[in-house]
């Protein structure tokens, strides 16, 4: 006792190791055994003593006069006791020591005994919910396997991680947690013995799943206002795998659930267990709380809640009136989890815009809520298109033969008066038809004439990728249609195409289609920003041939956003740079733009030896055979295309 108290007068915290050996229970089983029991040491049977002499040789735990000395003469150091044998509930509940290490967190959840493991966190607050803050959580330390031979490096880990960085108490790391390393460390290690480099993609996760809560402990560090739940299945049984609970501070609210079983379920949190309530004189009430209450939401038939989830950057929306009847409920994967933060509560406004975003969401949860909003809900061309791409997806992949032209030709023409948004668009849908019954006659031609333009020398080569045949028809259908809808306004207007139909979302809308539709290889968004450029551009090679003025066109094609960005330009030491991949693409999708372009306007037949076409293959040539001189130099290749045009006179 004189040697605790003189370090605790050098030292604001002190660790005693093995403190439970030292409390009653085990100091007299490990060398007073009672007579008859035979004791764990052999070598102390004959040295039993009954429990009454015991207690009187040993009337107090030792543990609880060393906090209450320290409480008289060192008041300001914490005490921290390394304890197992299930003892740790024992030292800060019942010995009033500071702080214990919680060997039962890693054990219990390692092992998946989660019904203990909750039943733990219930007896604790069913105590007093203040004690869960004595805890010091962790997942390994010097004298167990490494937390990863124990938890893995996957998602059980991380949601192991995730409960240690947002339970109330004290998270703590172990040496090489972090990094992946498996070398299980001793204290009497001089060196490490394995050559162990950083696990990279746990390092990441850990800084894009970890790393952020750490900085916000202050929200799920108190234990006043945590609140633990019953996870209740569609049996209305619990499912004891499940660990959700919330938390609040300073207004802050926050709602963690993992699913600690390899195995899928579903279900709902609504009614906490029971936990106490503990006055300044020590009267204790137990209660119980509804969600709704304990995350401060009053409830409304008008009113949603929004939150996000802290792991995925997803955001969801509830009725609260939902809540406080139903609770919240979630499907969780097998070790899936959830971190959820920002609780704001919003009341709708006469155009129904939350129940709108609620209805259509169902559940799910969204990047953005606003974007969705603008971008589908409230945009009166986004169902139209969609519907419009199921009958491009039969275009585009099936026998032409088998098409329903009728039905697409319909949702081309909805789509016409939606984004052109003529009020006496039917009295002009002959003409649009015709026009785009042109187009498409147009592509099918192209699609009959590939063989024959993929003989030409300058062109095989490039005809004949996949990657480019993969990409030709998702490219040049959108563009056909966007850019027939927007001239029924402004037949003038090919350059500001792509601005005016950004209001409506059109190229989210887009890459969203492509994407869900399973195309991955070139990505979406490539062939989104190749939409983009053919509508600016389609016109760009005839321009060339047929104006003066072709300097203007090619500033204008070379100074454009998507251009510099598809192709990559950067600058490095001083000099502009770009990619020649993407420029042959551009240069050869531009070619067959400018080929379409041609047989709709009737300037020639399908007679590939006439003078306009040869006129477009030679510019072609100029694109291609630049970008072969100019070393990726983005002025080289500017500069070669100007001078070859104008040294030929087109």
């Amino acid at each position: 006792m004189n040697t605790i108290i003189r370090i605790a007068k050098k030292f604001k915290i002190i660790r005693f190791d093995a403190a439970m050996i030292l409390t009653k229970k085990h100091f007299q089983r490990l060398w007073f055994p009672e007579p008859g029991g035979g004791g764990d040491i052999p070598s102390r049977a004959g040295r039993g003593m009954s429990k009454e002499n015991f207690n009187e040789l040993f009337p107090k735990e030792f543990w609880k006069e060393v906090v209450e000395k320290i409480a008289a003469d060192a008041p300001d150091t914490l005490l921290l006791a390394e304890a197992f044998w299930l003892m740790e509930p024992y030292f800060v509940r019942t010995l009033g020591m500071h702080r214990v290490y919680n060997s039962a967190f890693m054990n219990f959840l390692k092992k998946e005994e989660n019904a203990g493991f909750r039943s733990s966190i219930k007896n604790t607050i069913e105590f007093n919910p203040e004690i869960l803050k004595r805890f010091a959580n962790f997942m390994n330390n010097p004298d167990e396997e490494t937390a990863i031979s124990q938890f893995g490096s996957d998602d059980k880990y991380f949601g192991v991680c995730i409960l240690l960085s947002t339970l109330p108490g004290l998270p703590m790391f172990g040496h090489g947690q972090i990094e992946g390393f498996r070398e299980k460390y001793g204290m009497e290690y001089r060196k490490a013995y394995l050559d162990e480099t950083p696990d990279q993609h746990l390092l990441e996760r850990h800084e894009r799943e970890i790393f952020p809560l750490l900085k916000q402990r202050e929200i799920f560090s108190q234990s006043e206002y945590f609140r633990l739940y019953d996870f209740i299945n569609q049996n209305r049984e619990v499912n004891e795998d499940v660990i959700a609970y919330s938390n609040s501070f300073n207004g802050k609210n926050s709602l963690v659930v993992y699913n600690n079983k390899y195995s899928n379920c579903s279900g709902s949190i609504r009614v906490s267990c029971p936990f106490a309530e503990v006055s300044a004189g020590g009267e204790k009430n137990i209660h119980t709380i509804e969600i709704i209450n304990a995350l401060n939401i009053n409830p409304d038939h008008n009113k949603f809640v929004i939150f996000k989830d802290n792991i995925t950057s997803l955001t969801y929306i509830r009725r609260t009136t939902e809540i406080a009847e139903n609770g919240i409920y979630f499907e969780l994967g097998a070790f899936k989890y959830h971190v959820f933060l920002d609780f704001k509560v919003i009341e709708d406004s006469g155009d129904s815009k939350y129940a709108r975003i609620h209805g259509h969401l169902n559940g799910k949860g969204i990047n953005d809520i606003e974007k969705l909003y603008n971008q589908e809900i409230n945009n009166p061309v986004s169902e139209i298109i969609r519907e419009m791409f199921q009958h491009f997806n039969n275009f585009m992949f099936n026998d032409p033969e088998e098409i329903d032209k009728a039905k697409l030709l319909y949702s081309c023409n909805k789509i016409s008066y939606k984004i052109s948004g003529i009020e006496n668009f039917d009295k002009r849908a002959a003409e649009c038809r015709s026009q785009l019954i042109s187009k498409m006659e147009g592509l099918n031609n192209l699609r009959e004439d590939i063989q024959l333009l993929s003989q030409n020398i300058n062109l095989k080569n490039n005809f004949q990728d996949p990657g480019f045949q993969r990409y030709l028809l998702p490219v040049l259908l959108p563009s056909i249609i966007f850019g027939n809808s927007v001239r029924q306004i402004n037949t003038d207007i090919d350059y500001s195409k792509t601005e005016y139909l950004s209001k409506y979302f059109i190229w989210d809308i887009l890459e969203d289609i492509y994407t869900k539709s399973g195309v991955s290889e070139p990505h979406p968004s490539i062939i989104v920003k190749m939409v983009k450029i053919v509508l600016k551009f389609s016109k760009l090679f005839v321009n060339i041939s047929t104006e003066e003025t072709f300097a203007d066109h090619l500033d204008k094609f070379f100074m454009d956003e998507d251009i510099q960005s598809l192709t990559g330009v950067n600058i490095f030491e001083g000099k502009q740079w770009y990619h020649s991949d993407y420029f042959k693409q551009i240069s050869l999708i531009l070619f067959i733009t400018s080929y379409i372009e041609l047989y709709n306007s009737g300037l020639f037949e399908k007679d590939l030896n006439k003078i306009n076409f040869t006129t477009l293959e030679k510019i072609y040539s100029i694109f291609i055979n630049s970008d072969k001189e100019s070393g990726n130099l983005f002025e080289n290749l500017k500069k070669s295309i100007y001078t070859s045009i104008k040294k030929d006179a087109l």
